[in-house]
C-alpha cells in the first residue's frame, strides 16, 4: 500500500495526537506505533526522524523545576508548554534546560529533593 503525501500527512498527524495522549495519560508508547510515527516522520520531511521529544506534564516539570504546579503553569510561556485539552503539557529538554539556568533561582520556593 501506498500514501499520498495527504494522507501520510493526516496518519502522521493522528499518530502524533495518540503518542501525545499517551504521554500524558502515562502510558507506554508501543514500539510498533513508534517506528510507524518515525517512518512517516521521516517520508513527511524527506529526512533522518528526530529523536521523538519526551512530553511531560505539570506536576513532573514542577518536580524537575523545584517549584510549585501553579508557578510551572504561570511560566508555561516561558518554557514553551502547549495546551492540550486543557493540560498543559512540555518538552522534557527545554524544562531541564531551563532548569539549568541562573535565573530559575528567584522562582524557588522549596529545595529540590531530586
Amino acid at each position: 500500500m501506498h500514501l499520498d503525501d495527504r494522507e501520510a500527512r493526516t496518519a502522521f498527524s493522528w499518530l502524533d495526537y495518540a503518542v501525545t495522549r499517551r504521554n500524558l495519560a502515562r502510558e507506554p508508547i508501543p514500539p510498533a506505533l513508534a517506528s510507524l510515527r518515525a517512518r512517516l516522520e521521516t517520508a513527511i520531511r524527506g529526512a533522518a526522524p528526530e529523536d521523538t521529544t519526551d512530553m511531560i506534564g505539570v506536576r513532573a516539570a514542577s518536580r524537575i523545576l523545584c517549584c510549585t504546579e501553579r508557578q510551572v503553569r504561570n511560566l508555561a510561556p516561558a518554557l514553551s508548554g502547549t495546551l492540550i485539552s486543557g493540560r498543559w503539557v512540555f518538552d522534557r529538554e527545554k524544562v531541564e534546560e531551563f532548569a539549568r539556568t541562573p535565573r530559575r533561582r528567584r522562582y524557588r520556593k522549596f529545595p529540590c529533593t531530586e
